[in-house]
């Protein structure tokens, strides 16, 4: 056979293979598992705002509210004092003018500094002793610097609690009457004995409790460091030296072991409470969980609990004292107010409270 002839065989053979029925479709596979999520995606463009909806309907007209009343109050004028007489007199607005009602009005004096009432000298400083205090040349003090006085009602009479800001300071007790137009009239006076707490330090300003008592302050209270330091008593302070008197003690002649055997600094700078009982007697306390500073004012609110301590000192603080019991002072939390200036000079600064864990002042 011819190469020719065999390969033309060969083809005829594939197409017979060929030829036969046409194979079934088999059935279909399994689903292939889900394939990787694709990546994110661009964001799309921000859409336009939306147009602003049509005005509400107008609400009901509310009730017609209370008539309100105008109050008025004023004062009839008082002449500027121009000669040295009218200086040194006191003067009072004549009339007051309330809601177009006058009232009458006037001062009347009711008892002045070293003015005698019985036995005492009102405004007269004494010793721890009792005893006038005394200058240099055997004369008396007598304290012209009456700063607060409180008016107390207990039980039938009314008592007057007058302190004097001077170093050694003066507190005294005022027993009132009060006829039926209101005028009070002094009818006994005496110094309240601060013997207890080793005496009285430059009261200024004072408030009346919620419970009747006398609230009073101690202001400006001595450098201690520098009274430790001292080595003589000309080294001490003014105020150091004038309370020395107290103790009886002459600062011209005493010497610095002898001032400092009865006086420390630490003792003072504190809210003084002066309670007075049905008979005239007085209980004298100082607060010294409210803490020492040059005290101007305390005033307790009416939960009888928070007392606001402002102080007369130079870049000094406002205080918040919280009791630990209603009425009673000895004993509670200590808060300072810090405040926070932001970097430009026309914001309002901030505050906040900062409680004070220091324990008190140990008494000497």
């Amino acid at each position: 056979m011819s190469k020719r002839t065999a390969h033309v065989f060969a083809v005829t053979l594939a197409l017979v293979g060929c030829g036969g029925q046409d194979p079934q479709i088999g059935p279909q596979g399994p689903v292939g598992p889900t394939g990787a999520t694709g990546a994110t995606g661009a964001t799309g463009a921000t859409g336009q705002p939306g147009s602003s909806g049509a005005p509400g309907a107008p609400g009901a007209v509310g009730p017609q509210g209370p008539s309100g009343s105008a109050r008025t109050l004023a004062f009839t004028p008082v002449n500027a004092a121009l000669s040295p007489t009218e200086k040194q007199s006191v003067y009072a607005t004549p009339k007051i003018t309330i809601d177009g009602r006058e009232i009458t009005t006037a001062y009347r004096t009711e008892l002045r500094s070293g003015q005698s009432l019985g036995n005492e000298i009102f405004g007269r400083l004494v010793k721890k002793n009792g005893q006038p205090v005394l200058a240099a040349d055997n004369s008396q003090f007598i304290s012209n610097y009456a700063d607060f006085s409180s008016l107390l009602k207990v039980g039938t009479k009314i008592f007057e609690v007058t302190h004097f800001e001077t170093t050694p300071a003066a507190m005294y007790l005022t027993e009132l009457t009060q006829d039926a137009n209101g005028a009070l009239t002094p009818v006994s006076t005496r110094p309240i004995d601060f013997s207890s707490v080793e005496g009285l330090w430059t009261p200024c300003a004072g408030s009346v409790s919620p419970w009747n008592t006398h609230l009073g302050s101690e202001e400006y209270p001595s450098d201690a460091r520098a009274f430790e330091n001292a080595t003589q008593v000309s080294q001490l302070g003014s105020a150091d030296r004038g309370m020395l008197r107290y103790f009886d003690l002459d600062p011209a002649t005493a010497t610095i072991a002898q001032a400092k055997a009865v006086y420390t600094p630490y003792r003072y700078g504190f809210l003084v409470e002066v309670a007075v009982d049905a008979g005239g007697a007085t209980t004298v306390k100082k607060h010294y969980a409210a803490g020492r500073r040059a005290l101007e004012l305390a005033y307790v609110m009416p939960d009888r609990k928070t007392v606001y301590l402002s102080d007369d000192g130079s870049n000094d603080g406002l205080y918040m004292f919280v009791a630990k019991t209603a009425g009673d002072l000895s004993e509670g939390q200590l808060y300072a107010a810090r405040w926070f200036q932001p970097a430009r000079r026309t914001a309002a600064p901030t505050s906040t409270g900062s409680r004070s864990d220091r324990a008190p002042p140990t008494r000497r």
